[in-house]
């Protein structure tokens, strides 16, 4: 069921935000972290909504790689509960990034405490405000699809990082560690077509950049949110260990709070199958391509058009996706299913099958893999996974001159692109919003398999469920 929320009287806007550095020190009761330093300060960034200086709703930005569905919704329950304002308008958004402790594990009174502290010290000052959008896109050179489609039947490989590969002029040509991966799916590089061509990350892309700004009376910056697309892994924990780091996008969102002198709200768009563009994975390395799209954002400062912000409409609403077919019913059908899928591609490798029929069936073993990890963290019920369907949540905002759509999960970023051509105008996408399953990649790519249809549950037809019920929940809240 839609539900609407209008603003159009006594409508103040504040910013504020708290530092979540210290979550790893408050873990979830049966989780063990390690020892974290901090190489920058995690924080929760929100933007409140108030009206008769009454805060109505949220949107809060986090340092965090991903808060899991059932985590997601604990958090949602404890903040609503201390601030007033219902679970259904709380966007609790994780910018992604890889260098941080897991939103999944922390204790979620601790976390909901610091995002509560955020949202009152926001809505405390909260004042009216004017209000300007501006975008563009940055066209290639930032970020980049990681997906390269293969030959010789193979489908898609996605590069996660730079391994073995060359990087230049902000592409990345991924011959090297094809080379290595091949052997995975029992082939030689030599024997393959593609080994006589270099294979460039040269897919579509989703490079707009957004900024919006919001101003009180006197002209000054209540706060301001930046929404770009891609993967933040430059200091993964896979390259720098357990230092704490909002990456390349903590830099995007320095650079436009000093520039403006309030606080940055950063949001990551759809970027199941993009990441920022690097060359090395520093800490140096973060701050420079942060800086860079953060020097970016700032140019755009100089095209805003401020108009009142005198109405602002939120619409939620929870989109049903079906599972994929053949979704484990449970753990234990899910064990016999996964000991199948080891005797299917033991079967292949000692059969020497064409390396295509070999990769799927490894995929096919991953996905249903991940299928288990689903039910031990709780992300899927046994009555959802019985039903073989369940709801997750989508948020879309419309203030004026900019409407927004946010998503749950990964979604591959022609979700983005889809919304943006459904509805015309100003559309600001974010993912990872109220929760995630694992990746939503779209048809097409299912088809082609690859690492992000195998950490998936949904079935192929889920980008186009989201595409459709942002489409709708952006033309109610236009509407409203």
């Amino acid at each position: 069921m839609t539900h609407i929320l209008k603003v159009d009287k006594d409508l103040t806007i504040g910013f504020a935000r708290a530092c979540i550095s210290d979550g790893w020190k408050h873990p979830r009761s049966g989780h063990a972290f390690p020892e974290y330093t901090v190489h920058d300060e995690l924080w929760a960034t929100a933007l409140v909504v108030c009206g008769a200086a009454k805060p109505v709703a949220a949107f809060v930005s986090l340092d965090l790689c991903v808060i899991r569905t059932p985590a997601m919704t604990e958090i949602r329950s404890l903040v609503a509960a201390s601030t007033g304002i219902p679970s259904e308008r709380l966007a609790l958004h994780c910018t992604h990034t890889h260098a941080s402790y897991s939103g999944d594990s922390v204790d979620p009174a601790f976390l909901a405490a610091r995002i509560a502290e955020a949202i009152g010290t926001a809505a405390a000052a909260a004042k009216p405000a004017t209000v300007a959008h501006a975008h563009r896109e940055l066209g290639p050179g930032y970020d980049f699809n990681r997906r390269v489609h293969l030959s010789d039947g193979l489908g898609a490989h996605c590069v996660m990082f730079n391994t073995d590969c060359r990087t230049e002029n902000g592409r990345v040509e991924a011959s090297g560690q094809l080379r290595k991966v091949v052997r995975n799916w029992e082939t030689t590089w030599d024997d393959l077509e593609m080994s006589k061509r270099e294979t460039w990350t040269d897919g579509p892309i989703d490079s707009h950049l957004h900024f919006v700004s919001f101003r009180d009376a006197s002209g000054g910056t209540l706060g301001s949110i930046v929404r770009f697309a891609g993967h933040p892994v430059i200091v993964s924990r896979h390259w720098i260990g357990h230092e704490l780091s909002r990456d390349a996008v903590g830099y995007v969102a320095d650079v436009v709070a000093r520039a403006t002198a309030a606080p940055c709200l950063y949001l990551t768009g759809p970027s199941g199958n993009q990441r920022l563009y690097c060359e090395e994975y520093t800490h140096a390395e973060a701050k420079k391509r942060g800086e860079i799209i953060g020097d970016e954002a700032m140019k755009l400062f100089g095209d805003l058009a401020f108009a009142p912000l005198d109405r602002l409409t939120l619409a939620t609403d929870a989109v049903g996706l079906d599972l994929w077919d053949g979704f484990p019913k449970d753990r234990d059908e899910q064990q016999r299913l996964f000991a199948e899928a080891e005797a299917a591609v033991k079967a292949v490798v000692d059969a020497k099958r064409p390396p295509a029929e070999i990769k799927k069936l490894d995929e096919q073993r991953t996905r249903v893999r991940f299928a288990g990890q689903m039910f031990d963290r709780g992300v899927l019920t046994c009555e959802d996974a019985a039903a073989a369907t369940f709801r997750q949540p989508i948020t879309a905002i419309d203030f004026g001159p900019a409407a927004m759509a946010t998503f749950p999960c990964e979604p591959f970023m022609e979700v983005s692109e889809r919304v943006r051509s459904a509805v015309g105008g100003n559309v600001i996408t974010a993912q990872l919003t109220n929760g995630a399953h694992g990746y939503v990649p779209t048809a097409e790519a299912w088809q082609l398999g690859g690492y992000e249809t195998t950490w998936c549950s949904t079935a192929p037809d889920a980008a186009e469920r989201y595409v459709r019920a942002a489409t709708a929940l952006i033309d109610a809240a236009r509407r409203a």
